[in-house]
């Protein structure tokens, strides 16, 4: 049994781990080379540690939508017909802090998990309100359809590296990659690396 598995039996906090990303570093603004304060969406939460190895290298304006806890419930919304004025005002408060902003960075980190194939271009048509002309959006989509990916709590170690934590449970759908991109019509999957637990890291660029 791993050390988390163990730390989750005996009702201890799971263990951080820390993974290299291939791609992460080629989306984050840098300040040295910016003339103009960047921005960053993040799509989850915010920990110190990311906050501070932010402050290494990034100069501009991070929001935080803390959305992923969010998503699995706007999915059934987005299902349910009769949800119309339920589902505005959950989008309203959800995403404020987004709305009328253009960002260089969205790290969606798990998000598009929480979404059934119907409802990706529901997410197309957020990322492309969202996103700068030449921006990136990061993120993760499923490798293998059979297998199940486990939830997982995300943030920035370094310019070149994730922080991540397991949590409860496992993500309700698995997207391939070109499943993914008929329905995120606005980007192309402009890089991607498969990690070792069946994720498939992704950076989406505009068309």
């Amino acid at each position: 049994m791993s050390a988390n598995a163990l730390a989750l039996h005996h009702g201890e906090p799971p263990q951080k781990s820390v993974l290299k990303s291939s791609l992460l570093g080629g989306a984050l603004p840098e300040g040295t080379n910016q003339t103009r304060p960047a921005k960053i969406l993040n799509f989850g939460g915010i920990s110190s540690e990311s906050i501070d190895a932010l402050r290494a290298f990034f100069w501009g304006r991070l929001t935080v939508l803390d959305a992923l806890d969010s998503g699995a419930y706007l999915n059934d919304l987005l299902n349910d017909p009769d949800s119309d004025r339920e589902r505005s005002t959950v989008l309203e408060e959800l995403f404020a802090p987004a709305i009328g902003q253009a960002y260089d960075l969205v790290l969606l980190w798990d998000f598009a998990g929480f979404f059934c194939e119907a409802n990706l271009p529901w997410l197309d048509t957020w990322l492309d309100a969202l996103v700068t002309r030449d921006g990136y959006v990061h993120g993760f989509l499923c490798h293998n359809s059979t297998r199940k990916i486990e939830r997982k709590e995300w943030g920035i170690h370094s310019k070149s590296e994730f922080s991540c934590k397991p949590l409860e449970g496992f993500l309700a759908y698995q997207h391939l990659r070109n499943q993914f991109s008929r329905h995120i019509r606005s980007f192309v999957i402009e890089k991607s690396v498969l990690l070792k637990d069946g994720r498939l890291e992704v950076l989406l660029k505009r068309k």
